[in-house]
């Protein structure tokens, strides 16, 4: 076996957001090797899947020297170019091309040094126009070398108003011309996104992607996950299979709550002298989970939640739908269930107090009720308070992943 020479965390379960070290990257095995086929004959994929499904941890993996060689490539003739859309949400057109050639310099491989003194002269031009880039790019073609563009929260770039069917117009001539492969990831299908330019979706941009869509893990890849990253610590802690067993129920097959289950039994000093996963590690794991499970919910349509809360009687499409989301699992006998044991009992507990508990009693009408709106950078979750002149909320801010109260003052309410 390869051994990877990176800094070994205390916690191996530290990550909480994109994997950039593939020591403590597990699975997806499928989906790696759909991408590299699509890579190799030039290609365009969209990665579909929920928030914290592992999307950009993905697109951090299939740019990996060690993985690249270990699926039959020469890493030398690739050049990945990793784009966060998110945080280039608000940019003009003229600084998206510097952007990405500023990203292609730092990736093309160290023997294309002529090349990479080109891209960055370009790079810092005070004006750079498509047609360079263009001709940049056919340079990069004939020297042997596929561009792969990774566009991570392709959102971004369909909600920003100065990116209109023109410019899809550009990126298609180089998928075309140059062989360019994109690789996008997102929510929702590209089709489904919100355009700022109603003719957008015409661009034939749009019909060079097959959609990859990226859900709940196979059962053997999520115990290879627990199982392996309990050894990657700074002492290596391995986890019994009756507890991993436990925990994939507890956390279903899901990244991100596997992470965060395997987190805290990592965590509990003692966890590994019992068979089973202690009270204390569950109580923990549940605590933080909710708040994702509130999140989840605040997303959903009222028919979507009822439908979570009645699975017996759901449509084919709303079933469809939901698994898609990756909120619920069939087992082989086609039965549905949520995802989670921890998710079902979240369920479960919503039923009763569903509205009152959202601040919609009658005291409040909805025309005040915040809950689902976004305040700046914060998406408002439902209200947790009130008194005073105030109301409190819990809030939650997506650029860093984390949970605030909001506190908004009644005469803010009454002058919306």
């Amino acid at each position: 076996m390869q051994i990877h020479h990176h800094h070994h965390h205390d916690n191996p379960f530290f990550n909480r957001h994109r994997i950039t070290d593939p020591a403590y990257f597990f699975g997806r095995e499928r989906e790696i090797e759909a991408l590299y086929s699509a890579i190799a004959t030039r290609q365009c994929r969209s990665i579909v899947g929920e928030r914290k499904m592992g999307k950009s941890s993905l697109l951090s993996h299939l740019a990996d020297p060690a993985t690249l060689q270990h699926h039959g490539f020469n890493p030398e003739q690739y050049v990945f170019v990793y784009i966060d859309l998110e945080g280039m949400a608000n940019i003009t057109y003229d600084e998206f091309w510097p952007e990405v050639l500023d990203r292609m310099e730092m990736a093309l491989p160290e023997q294309a040094s002529n090349l990479r003194d080109m891209v960055a002269d370009m790079a810092l031009q005070s004006e750079v126009r498509f047609m360079q880039v263009r001709r940049l790019l056919r340079r990069v073609d004939r020297a042997g070398l596929t561009v792969v563009l990774m566009l991570d929260e392709f959102e971004s770039l369909a909600s920003n108003v100065a990116f209109n069917a023109s410019f899809y117009g550009e990126l298609r001539s180089l998928a075309g011309e140059i062989g360019v492969v994109y690789i996008t990831a997102s929510k929702r299908s590209l089709y489904d996104l919100t355009y700022q330019h109603a003719d957008t979706l015409s661009s034939p941009f749009f019909n060079i992607f097959s959609e990859e869509p990226l859900g709940l893990l196979p059962h053997k890849e999520a115990v290879l996950l627990l199982g392996k990253l309990a050894l990657r610590g700074q002492e290596p802690r391995p986890f019994t299979p009756t507890q991993i067993e436990e925990m994939i129920r507890l956390a279903g097959p899901h990244p991100f709550f596997l992470q965060l289950a395997g987190y805290y039994l990592y965590a509990h000093e003692n966890g590994q002298a019992d068979d089973t996963v202690p009270d204390k590690v569950k109580r923990r794991f549940i605590a933080e989970a909710e708040d994702h499970f509130r999140y989840v919910w605040s997303q959903l349509t009222p028919l979507e939640q009822d439908a979570l809360q009645h699975l017996p009687t759901i449509s084919p499409e709303m079933k469809k739908g939901l698994l898609a989301r990756a909120l619920l699992s069939e087992d082989e006998q086609e039965r549905l269930r949520p995802f989670s044991t921890t998710f079902a009992d979240f369920l479960n507990r919503n039923q009763v107090s569903e509205r009152p508990a959202n601040g919609r009693s009658g005291t409040n009408t909805s025309t005040t009720d915040l809950s689902g709106t976004t305040l700046g950078s914060y998406r408002v979750l439902t209200a947790v308070g009130r008194g005073g002149m105030a109301v409190v909320y819990k809030g939650y801010q997506p650029s860093l992943d984390r949970y605030v109260a909001i506190k908004v003052m009644s005469h803010v309410l009454a002058g919306d």
